[in-house]
């Protein structure tokens, strides 16, 4: 097993275009293939097999509810614009009543 800091050693002056002797590559292809195994045995993917539909249900309902509030967004967007309309003309009107108060 190829130690971590000389596989990181090893690949940090690959990655840099350094030229590695033949058995400084082998050692580096030997460190890649150790961490992807390791990676493998550490990264476990769920069994997908009669799972699919079951994913796919909940895609669409997510999709469903990013769908029902995009919708509440738009309401209410619109529902701040009509507010907003009806502020500017009562502060008109409430211009227009202290002016001619004074």
């Amino acid at each position: 097993m190829i130690p971590l800091e000389h596989g990181q050693h090893l690949h940090n002056q690959f990655v840099r275009g350094e030229i590695l002797s033949p058995d400084e590559r082998a050692e580096l292809e030997q460190w890649y293939q150790e961490q992807d195994e390791l990676e493998s045995r550490t990264v476990r993917f769920p069994e997908l097999k009669g799972d699919v539909e079951a994913i796919q249900a909940k895609i669409t309902a997510t999709l469903e509810e990013i769908e029902k509030t995009a919708r509440e967004m738009r309401e209410i967007n619109a529902e701040n614009e009509h507010l907003r309309l009806e502020i500017a003309m009562l502060q008109q009107q409430l211009e227009k009543t202290s002016s001619t108060a004074a």
